[in-house]
C-alpha cells in the first residue's frame, strides 16, 4: 500500500504536501483578496483639466454634429474628392478626440475627492 504524502511528516510539512498535491491534481488556487486601489486626489493641474473638459467635449460634439449634417446633404458628395476625404478624416479625428476626452473625464471624476 503506497504512503500518503502527509504520513510521517510534521503537521506543517503535511499541510504543505497536501497543498501542493491539490495544485498538482488541478485544484483551483485560492483567490487572493483584491487590493483596494489607491485613490489619489487630483492635483491642481488635473483639477483645471477636469474643469475644462466639459467645454472641450461640447465643442467636439458640436463639430461632430456639423460634419454629420454637412455629410447628410447630397451636395456634400458633389464636391472635390480631396475635400470629402479631408472632411472624413477630420470627422474621424473628432470622434477619436471625443472618446479620449470622455475617458479622461471619467478617469478624473472617479479620482475627485
Amino acid at each position: 500500500m503506497p504512503r500518503r504524502a502527509s504520513e510521517g511528516r510534521p503537521p506543517r510539512q503535511a499541510a504543505l504536501a497536501a497543498l501542493f498535491a491539490g495544485r498538482a491534481a488541478g485544484a483551483p488556487k485560492a483567490a487572493a483578496a483584491p487590493k483596494a486601489p489607491a485613490v489619489a486626489t487630483l492635483g491642481s493641474d488635473e483639477k483645471r483639466e477636469l474643469d475644462r473638459l466639459p467645454r472641450k467635449i461640447e465643442k467636439l460634439e458640436a463639430e461632430q454634429q456639423q460634419f454629420g449634417e454637412a455629410m447628410s446633404r447630397p451636395e456634400f458628395f458633389s464636391q472635390a474628392p480631396d475635400k470629402i476625404e479631408a472632411a472624413q478624416r477630420r470627422l474621424k479625428a473628432v470622434e477619436v478626440e471625443l472618446a479620449a476626452a470622455y475617458a479622461r473625464w471619467e478617469q478624473l471624476e472617479s479620482r475627485r475627492g
